[in-house]
């Protein structure tokens, strides 16, 4: 496979460990304090689970706001929802009354771990 790697396993077979790619995006404009929690989307060409952390950034002020935890299809684009906590809320409230332009970043922390039918584990991310 180009740009793949192949490692031995123990009992002989040959083991794919490439990295997923991933795809990650999310809607410009979004009803966040109506709904409670943020909106974004996530495509990986390989099947598994994903784990990421979810920040509010309002000028300099950083909130964290949560562990995501999905899984997600080959293929398939998923659309998990991170929630928005108490203070999260009051800092967006105010931010957006004061015409700023908050954010949220989606940082992947670490692995896509396979279902146990799919074979061996994915390479960190």
């Amino acid at each position: 496979m180009p740009g793949g790697r192949n490692e031995p396993v123990a009992n002989g077979a040959v083991a794919e460990v490439t990295a997923p790619i991933l795809a990650a995006g999310a809607p410009q404009v979004q009803r966040v304090l109506r709904r409670g929690n943020v909106a974004v989307y996530v495509r990986s060409k390989k099947s598994g689970s994903l784990r990421a952390d979810a920040t509010l950034v309002v000028g300099r002020r950083k909130l964290w706001l949560g562990r995501l935890k999905t899984p997600v299809t080959a293929g398939r684009r998923e659309r998990p929802r991170v929630r928005l906590r108490p203070r999260a809320r009051r800092l967006l409230e105010r931010a957006l009354s004061s015409d700023r332009h908050p954010r949220v970043t989606l940082r992947s922390s670490g692995k896509c771990r396979p279902a146990p039918t799919m074979g061996p584990r994915c390479r960190p991310i």
